[in-house]
């Protein structure tokens, strides 16, 4: 990770902190008071199959291909999700057999007081064993990690979704992150796409994390404020099928 010699960021570029307090009211006048904000208004952005080095990022005018994605990390959480049939007999949509939205204990078939996991716990769960896929190399429940980055440009932020094979390399990131007293939140991030190779020959992407840029102390606060105002809607993020299916074969056990 880069050292703390990195320029501060020029956070009056950023769409979030220029309107403050001014959030809630922009996002009332445009989307309007019954409802609020759903889960469904954030931009998804995935990972791209079989190696692709670039992100395709919806914007107003249309989908656009960067090779970095780069803004504030303002939230994030590590969902897990298990579909019993597979997304080419179930569909895209379905919704998952057995989900944890913490990664730490399920709700569904593998849940509290299943005969298969009656503890409820992932840690323990037959599903979170490596091998258990039966059509991949992995574990049948998914364990992925959701980043909610907050670009420069735009006032939501976008959903970022790391499949299991970028866990280890984002973990990382984070704890040195923590290692130099510094909040996620305390950095501008940017996301580069590795095209790696695994053991069985499958090549996959990776996402490598690193800082681009420090923020000051009152730009931290701004930043704590404004994940808190849509903590609701970023917690009610759920996987879909789509999100993990595509690097089942490229898992490794670690």
């Amino acid at each position: 990770m880069a050292s703390k010699e990195l320029a501060r960021i020029d956070t009056d570029a950023y769409a979030i902190t220029q309107a403050g307090n001014d959030i809630a009211d922009i996002l009332t006048e445009n989307v309007g008071e019954e409802g609020g904000l759903t889960p469904f208004d954030l931009d998804r952005i995935k990972v791209p199959s079989g190696g692709g080095a670039a992100w395709e990022v919806p914007t107003l005018e249309g989908s656009d291909v960067v090779k970095e994605l780069s803004g504030v990390i303002v939230y994030w959480r590590s969902p897990r999700a298990y579909w019993a049939t597979g997304i080419d007999e179930a569909g895209g949509g379905a919704p998952p057999d057995c989900s944890s939205d913490d990664g730490k204990r399920g709700v569904g078939q593998y849940g509290p007081d299943s005969s298969a996991n009656p503890t409820g716990e992932c840690a323990t769960c037959p599903m979170n064993a490596w091998g258990s896929d039966p059509a991949g190399r992995g574990k049948a429940c998914k364990e992925t990690r959701i980043l909610f980055l907050a670009t420069p440009e735009d006032l939501l932020p976008k959903v970022v979704v790391a499949p299991p094979t970028s866990i280890k390399p984002i973990r990382k990131f984070f704890l040195q992150l923590a290692n130099k007293r510094t909040p996620y939140y305390g950095v501008e991030t940017t996301l580069t796409l590795e095209k790696v190779r695994n053991a069985a020959g499958i090549e996959y992407a990776e996402i490598r994390p690193r800082v681009s840029g420090y923020l000051d102390a009152d730009t931290i606060e701004q930043i704590r404020d404004y994940g808190a105002k849509i903590r609701a809607t970023m917690e009610a993020i759920s996987l879909q099928a789509t999100d993990v299916t595509d690097f089942d074969d490229a898992t490794e056990e670690v």
